[in-house]
């Protein structure tokens, strides 16, 4: 049989040849700390390949999911395995490099991508079924919709992202709201262990009897703080087929009917938890009449007639529309209620500015009526979002001070995407809206903010984020991370700046780090 190279082999010949060449002292700014020597070794030492701005492919590489805000890396690395990320880290750190880390690449603030190094893990993507033990263990950078498949194949589910080309790690550190989280919890509430491998190139395992502060610190402290998240074991159930539930109300035909509809919503499906079996998202948004309209999706773990009986104080409203029931796989659902909204053409490359709040009371119609006059007299385009996540279940019974994720007492996370392409022409314009958007919501709000959907302008983002643990987060982070290797706009520490915190806790005295032995 013929011998042939892969074809990341030969890509990086082309590399390290274009590097021997004298003509390519020019590709490499004369201030940069990297030269066309260290450059080659560092290729000829990782299975992975490198991309530079030189490469032919390195605008398909270098953009996030939003690139809201565009960066040019000087290297992108394509790791192909642990000992490539430990060479890349040992390399960084030799020339004080910045250096983030991307896993699926969806961080909403473009905090997964910089002007230094990326760390690509999308090519770290097993997948490790137990059926026995109803566990699964995956590499940082599997992706939803392969892992749903994947474990609906054995009739197993773990709640996850609505999005299928969500990656599992930044996702899991910062939280990971999903439409069976009611029922199951946040996708961090499900995570028995991790695997990091810290600045220093060594490698540790952290689960409740060891480096328990890590553990504790890496599930809702977000991703890019303590060191690469290299795979995560989860507990996952039983599940076959659920119910998905679409009802409409439209705000441009009459703002009040769709109004009562929320305040309903809350005051009968989220009041008292009645039903922790039930998963609801609510995106008001344009739809394909080019009308703006309250959605309410939903997902039922359970018989079509209790179903029924839950949502008929919704059906029963006036403006209620277009009443759909379904049922199927989870995959099938969640693309079924999720797909297509908001509803942008996908010829376009469309980016946003996104921010959160925890509503933890229940407001009135009124409130209501004002929250959706705003946002339909102000908006800056058809396409601007907003999306309300239900908590309660088994969300909020999760103990606070288990986990760095501590929005547990709250009902709802108001979120809002402005939305904005090369059609709408009205980048600044978003920005400045969603600012003053905010501001009015304020009054509505606890104070705090889901970390998964960061927004740079957020000034308070320590104390939103992760309220009075904020703390016991540097003092983790110094401890694995003691030199800041991994940081980026809003990372946590290296100074506590506590000025404006209060209360804050303290979980864990000091510890050894336990190391791997490989």
């Amino acid at each position: 049989m013929s011998h042939r190279k892969t074809p990341t082999q030969l890509l990086k010949e082309e590399s390290i040849s274009l590097l021997k060449k004298k003509s390519s002292r020019s590709l490499i700014p004369s201030k940069s700390k990297i030269s066309r020597t260290k450059l080659k070794k560092l290729e000829l030492k990782i299975q992975g390949r490198l991309i530079f701005p030189w490469s032919p492919d390195y605008n398909q590489y270098k953009n996030d999911f939003s690139n809201t805000y565009p960066t040019d890396p000087q290297i992108i690395a394509l790791v192909e395995n642990y000992n490539d990320i430990r060479e890349l880290l040992s390399f960084a750190n030799s020339i004080d490099l910045w250096t983030v880390i991307r896993s699926g690449g969806h961080s909403l603030a473009d905090y997964s991508v910089c002007d230094g190094l990326v760390i690509d893990l999308r090519n770290l993507n097993s997948i490790y079924v137990d059926y026995n033990n109803k566990t699964v263990t995956v590499d940082s950078a599997v992706l939803f919709g392969n892992l749903n498949g994947h474990l609906e194949s054995y009739g197993l589910h773990l709640p996850g992202g609505g999005c299928p080309t969500v990656a599992v790690a930044g996702y899991m550190m910062g939280g990971g709201y999903g439409l069976t989280s009611r029922t199951f919890g946040m996708n961090c509430d499900n995570v028995l262990a991790v695997t990091v491998m810290l600045a220093n190139g060594g490698i540790v395992v952290a689960n409740e009897s060891q480096n328990e502060d890590m553990y504790w610190a890496i599930r809702g402290g977000t991703g890019g703080n303590f060191g690469v998240l290299l795979n995560i074991t989860y507990r996952v159930y039983e599940l076959g087929n659920i119910f998905g539930v679409k009802i409409d109300w439209d705000i441009n035909d009459n703002l009040p009917d769709a109004a009562r509809a929320l305040y309903t919503m809350q005051n009968e499906l989220l009041t008292q938890d009645k039903y922790p079996n039930f998963g609801m998202q609510i995106p008001i948004t344009m739809d394909t009449d080019r009308h703006r309209k309250v959605m309410f999706r939903g997902t039922w773990v359970g018989d079509q007639a209790s179903l029924e009986a839950a949502i008929q104080p919704l059906t029963s409203l006036n403006g209620a529309s277009d009443i759909q029931i379904k049922n199927g796989k989870y995959s099938t659902i969640n693309g079924w209620l999720l797909e297509g909204v908001p509803n942008i053409p996908h010829t376009v490359q469309t980016n946003a500015f996104t921010r959160s709040m925890y509503i933890d009371h229940q407001l009135g119609t009124s409130d209501w009526e004002a929250i959706l006059s705003y946002f339909m007299k102000t908006a800056p385009n058809d396409y601007t979002m907003i999306d309300l996540e239900f908590y309660g279940g088994r969300i909020n019974e999760f103990p606070i001070e288990n986990s760095a994720f501590i929005h547990r007492n709250v009902q709802m996370d108001f979120f809002c995407d402005a939305l904005y392409n090369s059609i709408t022409n009205d980048r600044e314009a978003n920005k400045i809206w969603l600012e003053g958007f905010f501001n009015f919501l304020a009054q509505y709000g606890n104070g705090h903010s889901y970390q998964n959907y960061p927004n740079r302008n957020q000034r308070d983002y320590r104390w939103a984020y992760w309220g009075n643990y904020y703390t016991q987060l540097v003092t983790i982070k110094n401890k694995y991370d003691p030199d800041n290797f991994f940081r980026y706009q809003q990372s946590i520490g290296p100074d506590a700046e506590m000025k404006e915190m209060k209360d804050q806790k303290i979980l864990f005295k000091e510890t050894k780090i336990v190391y791997e032995p490989y």
